[in-house]
């Protein structure tokens, strides 16, 4: 037996784990939940909070872009965006954290 490795090549596809600013689906979900999530907060006389649940790669967070983006765009001036990302600050205390992220 060698004691030489023999290395095989493949071909792999990298993909890209950034969150797209666009809705790319023919029949327009993610932009869809964007738009009503966007009325909801419209109609919404007091801050509300929102929590998006799914899978990995389900869309969270183009839903997330495209709802901030058209939040950013409304011309209501006494509205603040604010994401936290509790998977960034797992192991840590999320409380403390979370209330740093704030300040």
């Amino acid at each position: 037996m060698n004691n030489e490795e023999t290395i095989s090549s493949f071909d792999f596809s990298i993909l890209c784990e950034d969150a797209s600013n666009e809705d790319l689906f023919e029949d327009q979900t993610h932009q869809r939940i964007s738009d009503n999530l966007h009325n909801l907060i419209d109609k919404s006389p007091k801050g509300i909070t929102i929590g998006l649940e799914g899978s990995w790669g389900s869309g969270k967070s183009t839903v997330i872009n495209l709802l901030k983006d058209k939040l950013n765009s409304s011309p209501r001036d006494n509205r603040l965006f604010f994401m936290f990302d509790a998977w960034a600050h797992d192991g840590d205390p999320l409380r403390m954290d979370f209330l740093r992220v704030i300040n």
